[in-house]
């Protein structure tokens, strides 16, 4: 395995925990707030040390929908309090949420070993909006959107410590120095603010999850949750990633360098596959006895199906990220489309905001060959599965791709690529574009 086409912020990260003890550096009680500072982090590396954003992103907290949700996710809450049973938590996502068959799943719940009427369940969503149209599912399953009234809490108390603690002797300055020796200006506040975050995250959770009966967690994304995880660990409570998107060398919340128990990560990870068995094994902290090949249910349900979508066409999946670029490449590859009648299919990222999308739809309104995605009429891997080829820059449908078609292609309009790594790896599957003339060469 070739280590050297990592980005430069998965080596620095690398580094830190190789000549740092972090894990004592940022303790807090019987853990270590490292997950939750290395992900700030790597997110800062990445934006080339722009300060912490400490103003509560409200995004739409403040629509009706979101009040709707609110009142909803309240009442779920004290619901699950009153219930008495020990029964498992399930930390999800709402990006899993989808339908199928006039049903409504969730992509990432564990539904081989629970019901979703017999577990607590948390989700995790950005938009109200968006989520709204599952409002039916949400009363039915007595789900809590916890990042809708803990989040919020969670960040205000943050504020308070905040404000006390960083007259106070909180010294990370070695970090600080360090990184500027390798050309990065981060903010020592930077590591403060994902540290004090963490531990207000944990005292909220601490009483949040206090009357809960809870025997087991099911959560998605550990490292963002890694303030709950702790909570849960504290409780001896066995701790089931499931898989949602990268994990492995590439990502920072599987590659951690140091193995010590106050690290709040997952007992266990359940994977889709042994591709992702293997890219866990080689970024050498998970063991093999704490992977389970589970399987993906938009896998499976998109085998049981018999049609395909009739029309010629490539997707392209978006990042919520380098905008600019991204539709530069689009409208550079208009007149090929259009020169071998072949349609565009740009499919937003699930975090992708409506100003965003709105945009992109105004700026190739009249352009018939690139197709702005705004309501899908079937799920993202659909699309993938019966298109011609796949694009993207680094998200993880590059991997959906390779599942259904064996090949996937990195669009090579940014510098420092996460795919870099996977291209030296395996050049045959992932393959770097300029322009989708290079597309046409293979198919």
């Amino acid at each position: 395995m070739n280590k050297s086409f990592l980005v430069k912020d998965i080596v620095i990260l690398a580094k830190i925990e190789k000549n740092f003890d972090v894990v004592s550096l940022f303790k807090y009680k019987d853990f270590s707030s490292w997950v939750a500072v290395k992900d700030a982090l790597s997110t800062n590396l990445r934006k080339d040390g722009n300060p912490p954003e400490m103003v509560f992103p409200k995004k739409d907290l403040f629509s009706k929908e979101a009040f709707y949700l609110i009142f909803i996710s309240t009442v779920n809450y004290v619901k699950n309090v009153l219930n008495r049973k020990p029964r498992s938590l399930f930390i999800g996502a709402g990006s899993g949420l989808f339908e199928n068959e006039k049903q409504v799943l969730d992509s990432y719940f564990p539904y081989k070993e629970e019901s979703t009427n017999d577990v607590i369940y948390f989700l995790n969503a950005d938009y109200s909006k968006r989520l709204f149209k599952y409002k039916k599912h949400i009363c039915k399953h007595n789900i809590t959107i916890f990042s809708f009234i803990f989040s919020p809490l969670t960040f205000f108390l943050a504020r308070i410590i905040f404000f006390f603690q960083k007259k106070k002797n909180i010294s990370f300055d070695n970090i600080i120095q360090f990184l500027k020796r390798e050309g990065f200006n981060i903010k020592i506040e930077t590591l403060i603010w994902a540290h004090i975050k963490y531990i207000s995250g944990y005292l909220l959770y601490f009483i949040v999850l206090r009357p809960l009966k809870i025997n087991k967690v099911y959560v998605v994304s550990s490292y963002s949750n890694s303030d709950i995880i702790a909570v849960c660990k504290k409780r001896g409570i066995e701790i089931i990633e499931m898989q949602h998107g990268v994990v492995g060398e590439t990502h920072r919340g599987y590659n951690y360098k140091l193995k010590d128990k106050r690290l709040p990560t997952p007992d266990m990870i359940y994977v889709y596959n042994s591709f992702w068995t293997k890219e866990l094994l080689d970024a050498g902290f998970y063991s093999e006895k704490q992977i389970k090949e589970y399987g993906r249910l938009k896998y499976k349900l998109l085998e049981e199906q018999n049609f395909e979508i009739e029309e010629k066409y490539i997707v392209f999946t978006g990042q919520n990220l380098h905008n600019d670029e991204i539709k530069e490449f689009l409208k550079t590859s208009n007149q090929l489309l259009i020169d071998n009648s072949i349609r565009m299919f740009y499919i937003p990222h699930p975090n992708e905001s409506q100003k965003a999308i709105d945009a992109l739809q105004t700026y190739f309104a009249h352009c018939n060959s690139v197709v702005i995605i705004k309501e899908k009429k079937f799920s993202t891997e659909k699309y993938i599965l019966d298109s011609i080829a796949h694009i993207s820059l680094f998200s993880s449908c590059h991997f959906d791709a390779i599942h259904f078609k064996g090949i996937t292609y990195i669009a090579d309009i940014i510098d420092n690529n996460p795919m870099e790594y996977y291209v030296q790896e395996m050049d045959s599957r992932f393959i770097k574009i300029n322009t989708i003339t290079e597309i046409f060469k293979n198919i």
